[in-house]
């Protein structure tokens, strides 16, 4: 609105002083506020004409600001000269779209440097000849120096070249693999690879669903992420690198050297030793190690060669001995594969030397009912029960006759797969020196993952100093990411410790899934606190307390309950005693029924 300017407000309201309060100031009356002169909808009008106005006259400015470069050629963009940069750039577009895609192979585009001097362009192009242009090649195929080198291409491989890579993104790695694959999962081989379809699409990328029905690829990468073996060496760029299929047959930790089984050479500033373990072979099979129809079941080519003799017709009866997680998973998984597939003819055996199933970190109920549950899933399984002897059948039907020394039975499959272990994998620490623990095997390192100088230890492999546990080695795979992880920061100037509890899942077809963490030893005293919702499964979701000889919680293992463990690794690090376990359950959503349907059953062992 417009404001009258005869009546006015008393002078002294403008004569403030900051900082000090008015003097003779009286609040003005309604008489003397300031009035409007014309109606709204007239005063609305000349505002928006005057608003509009001038809008115009800016517009009209920036048109004509416009014409005037583009007249005198002072706005490159719209001008000759741009599309003169354009063509000089245009043999080396390829270059700037490798670039952008990070195509480890591009090469390096062209140095420009561009003065305007008399609305002339001078470009001074610094490009030697094509070949400078390229990333050198080692001379003899792979790299005769890398800032880090990783021997063993698994889960640990993985988890420290992605931390060394987040520190130092121009690093130089070389992983040294003895499969002829890049790093991958191990567990959805005995798991998810048997339940859903899969497609092998290429090298790198083997696509299957998970539990969840995500589609994953059982690569941690696909085989464009790597950098070829030989360009490695001289890319100012850095990158990560894998050879296959090689064998390092010498650690040399006092020259920073490995030596390969050919006899090469290669040095690093930063060696990490990931080799993982070897899966055992009882003294029954040894003479049948070489035998295509006795194998163990540690890779991806493991899997592709048993599914593919399940597939032809080869093995239309395979036994697993073994009662561990390894072999119970494979087991679980076979009995439900040969149930589900109705055009495959496929019995399924177990071999365990013990009552039950898992029975190194299960109840002796829990382990009992695994078994059950096994059973139910059509696997005939032979508890208490260690093979004597295996042979070649005497019939000449292509079977190996296994004897158990349980009863006088003989036990005939197209096909055995040996699951009870792996040796940690030391060779390399017998010339470098390196200590062994005499107590769980692998390489001894500190807290730090550090076994020497410049010289680390990640995985299966790695016997290290946990500040809760002491001394322990895990052969799981949150243990191998975990571990690599932080000997990865390490090789790169950290000083990182293991100060999680590891943990570790399994799951047994689709009725059963557990996780644990800390000290999960069938040995210790354990409490059982279980909701009860069906009357013929005791056992169907449940938490078991492991207790050591003071009564302190020291693991935890959730039976078919998820998402909780965070609140495991909560009350194994109070490392305490509690008055009530059956409260402490309730923190696990096992209380969402009634208090009657509530089990808690403490077993001592």
């Amino acid at each position: 609105m417009i404001l009258s300017k005869v009546q006015r407000v008393p002078r002294l309201l403008y004569q403030q002083r900051r900082g000090k309060a008015m003097q003779n100031w009286r609040r003005p009356s309604m008489d003397e506020m300031p009035g409007p002169t014309m109606p709204f909808e007239k005063a609305l009008a000349l505002n928006q004409t005057r608003n509009n106005t001038q809008l115009a006259f800016g517009v009209g400015a920036l048109v004509g600001v416009l014409w005037w470069t583009q007249l005198h050629d002072l706005l490159p963009v719209f001008s000759k000269r741009y599309d003169k940069v354009i063509k000089s750039l245009q043999p080396y577009r390829g270059q700037f779209n490798n670039f952008v895609a990070e195509e480890q192979t591009s090469l390096p585009a062209p140095s420009l440097s561009m003065q305007y001097v008399n609305n002339e362009v001078k470009e001074e192009e610094h490009i030697e000849d094509e070949q400078s242009n390229e990333v050198k090649k080692s001379p003899n195929g792979i790299p005769e120096a890398v800032t880090y080198l990783i021997v063993g291409g698994g889960t640990a491989a993985f988890g420290a070249y992605r931390s060394i890579k987040a520190t130092d993104p121009t690093a130089k790695i070389l992983i040294i693999s003895e499969e002829k694959a890049t790093p991958y999962m191990r567990p959805p081989l005995t798991k998810e690879l048997w339940y859903f379809e899969k497609n092998h699409k290429s090298e790198g990328e083997f696509m299957f669903k998970s539990f969840s029905g995500r589609e994953r690829n059982l690569y941690f990468e696909k085989e464009a992420f790597y950098t070829p073996v030989d360009s490695i060496e001289f890319n100012d760029k850095g990158g990560i690198a894998v050879l296959k299929g090689v064998k390092v047959a010498q650690l040399m930790p006092n020259e920073n050297q490995v030596k390969l089984e050919d006899g090469r050479l290669i040095k690093y500033e930063k060696c990490l030793l990931a080799t993982g373990g070897r899966p055992k072979v009882p003294k029954a099979f040894e003479h049948l190690k070489d035998d295509p129809r006795v194998t163990t079941f540690r890779n991806v080519q493991d899997f592709q060669h048993l599914e593919g003799r399940i597939k032809s017709g080869q093995a239309k009866s395979v036994v697993i001995v073994g009662g561990g997680f390894l072999g119970t998973e494979l087991a679980s998984s076979l009995g439900i594969f040969a149930k589900d597939t109705k055009d495959i003819d496929l019995s399924v055996s177990q071999i365990l030397p013990e009552k039950g199933h898992l029975a190194k970190i299960l109840p002796p109920y829990l382990s009992k009912w695994a078994t059950k549950t096994l059973v139910r899933d059509g696997v005939q399984v032979h508890t208490e029960s260690s093979v004597i002897s295996a042979a070649q059948s005497t019939n000449n039907n292509n079977q190996i006759e296994l004897r158990l020394d349980s009863s006088q039975d003989v036990i005939k499959a197209d096909h055995v797969v040996l699951a009870v272990g792996i040796d940690p994998a030391t060779e390399l620490a017998e010339d470098a020196g390196l200590p062994i623990d005499p107590i769980y095997g692998g390489f001894e390192v500190d807290e730090e993952l550090k076994a020497f100088r410049d010289v680390y230890v990640a995985g299966d492999a790695a016997s290290f100093l946990h500040s809760q546990h002491g001394r322990i080695r895990h052969e799981h795979h949150d243990n191998a990411l975990v571990t690599g992880k932080i000997a990865g920061l390490n090789m790169t100037g950290e000083h990182k410790t293991v100060n999680v509890n590891p943990l570790f899942w399994s799951d047994l077809g689709n009725d059963v899934g557990l996780e644990g963490t800390g000290r999960i030893d069938s040995s210790l005293e354990t409490v059982g606190v279980y909701a009860k919702t069906d009357k013929d499964n005791e056992y169907v979701k449940g938490v078991v307390f492991y207790k050591d000889a003071q009564d302190v919680v020291v693991g935890v293992l959730m039976w078919n309950v998820f998402n909780h463990m965070s609140t495991a690794r909560r009350i194994v690090n109070e490392h305490r005693k509690y008055e009530d376990l059956m409260e402490v359950a309730k923190l696990f959503n096992l209380y969402r029924m009634s208090e009657a349907e509530i089990e808690g059953e403490q077993t001592q062992t």
